[in-house]
């Protein structure tokens, strides 16, 4: 028995003909982003690690458990896109860890140590920050939460009983927030927040609000008496302001570019007020720095170890670091994590110079990137919480931001939209054969 043959249907020139298309492979699109309970185990860490023993409820390593166990949670969730979400962090992370690498191999530090546990958390704080950096808005929640936290210890906001009266808060508070300098550098922060999120806020009850937290955070600021976060502060706004400012901002910038070097440096004149004698105070940086120089040449491979970081001026008082977070990682570990610090702030900058406007953070981006640049020069590099924020925002976070605007996000949305006109069109593509 002959078997049944089907032939194909006779067809004349210029007939459209139907041909469906081959099965195509199923294409993955599950792309973690981490969830809203996430984010709030995030921030009720921060709120525990700050505020447990101003309320006495502290458990020892409970926070420290808390954060690594939410930086590997991310790690392991991220999978394959860990390498493209983390790559604006990687010379951070690659000085960090090759600092606690020294540390414990050449200096014989125990990775057990207070000194050695804070920079293992750092890293694992950049790494929650940047994954929570994908959610649409952390930037303005995150910071507000942030104030409410160092709104909450502000009761107990006292000055120090020096010869220059500085504002501190007097209870048991993490995050530095008991000295002067770490309330500053605060404050600082979610001053320059307000005043960008009014800036680009549209709603003019809520851009009052905005420039009114601003205006108090500077005010914790001014009460502090510390130059440097004031003048950070007062930089990066001005470079925020840039676009109000248009022809006159170069002038202006200058202008606080010199008056924050007077005002750290201390050379000239008095300030108003408690500025008056704080003005006319020696930081001592001047001082410290070329001698700090001078130990880095003698062991510039390894360094001297964090245990002997204490330096000897010539004039016999000694000062416990040397303010300046690249003298710090030359003097405790040497040219490695140095040479690896220094890249990580050119990249941020040249990132911040080729993709301006391209993330759903830009606005913040040059005056975080200021911010803490001049908070570099100025003092140790400890990541905490805000800044932690600051430096993953300043170095290019918030990959999932980049749909919402600029170009980039222009063209995918553009491709979003032919996907899905196609996934309506139906499986069938129409195909037309013209015989000669």
């Amino acid at each position: 028995m002959r078997p049944h043959i089907v032939r194909p249907p006779r067809t004349s020139p210029g007939t459209e003909v139907r041909v469906p298309p081959k099965p195509m492979a199923p294409v993955s699109t599950s792309r973690w982003i981490p969830s809203r309970r996430v984010e709030h185990i995030y921030y009720f860490t921060i709120a525990y690690t700050i505020l447990a023993s101003y309320f006495g409820v502290e458990i020892p390593l409970l926070a420290a458990g808390m954060t690594v166990a939410l930086a590997v949670y991310c790690v392991r969730n991220l999978g394959s896109r860990a390498k493209e979400i983390l790559a604006p962090m990687a010379f951070l992370f690659a000085c960090l860890i090759s600092f606690i690498f020294v540390q414990v191999a050449v200096h014989g530090a125990s990775i057990t140590e207070t000194s050695i546990r804070i920079f293992v958390l750092s890293i694992c704080e950049v790494i929650i920050v940047q994954s929570l950096c994908l959610r649409r808005g952390f930037l303005y929640r995150c910071a507000i939460v942030f104030v409410i936290i160092a709104v909450i210890p502000l009761r107990n906001l006292g000055f120090s009983e020096s010869t220059v009266e500085m504002a501190r808060i007097t209870g048991l508070v993490g995050g530095n927030l008991s000295h002067p300098s770490g309330l500053g550098w605060w404050f600082g922060f979610c001053a320059i927040f307000f005043a960008i999120a009014g800036l680009e806020e549209k709603r003019g009850n809520i851009q009052i609000l905005y420039w009114a937290g601003a205006v108090g955070c500077l005010v914790i600021v001014v009460l502090t008496v510390e130059r440097g976060p004031l003048a950070a502060s007062a930089l990066a706004i001005t470079v925020a302001f840039r676009r109000i400012l248009k022809r006159g901002f170069l002038p202006v910038l200058l202008v606080m570019i010199f008056a924050g070097v007077i005002l750290v440096s201390g050379l000239f004149g008095r300030a108003a007020g408690r500025y008056q004698e704080r003005g006319m105070e020696e930081t001592g940086r001047f001082l410290l720095w070329p001698v700090v120089v001078e130990r880095i040449l003698a062991s510039p491979l390894v360094g001297i170890g964090l245990a002997d970081i204490a330096t000897e001026l010539p004039e016999g008082r000694s000062i416990s670091t040397p303010h300046n977070s690249y003298l710090f990682f030359g003097l405790t570990s040497g040219v490695i994590p140095l040479g690896f610090y220094a890249l990580f702030w050119i990249r941020a900058l040249w990132a911040a110079l080729i993709h301006h406007g391209r993330t759903g953070y830009s606005s913040f981006r040059s005056p975080f990137l200021l911010y803490m640049f001049v908070g570099s020069m100025l003092g140790e590099l400890v990541i905490s919480s805000w800044s932690a924020l600051a430096l993953c925002v300043a170095a290019g976070s918030g990959i999932a931001q980049r749909a919402g605007r600029g170009p980039v996000g222009r063209r995918i949305r553009r491709s979003n939209t032919t996907s899905s006109l196609l996934a309506q069109a139906g499986p069938q593509v129409h195909v037309n054969f013209h015989s000669k």
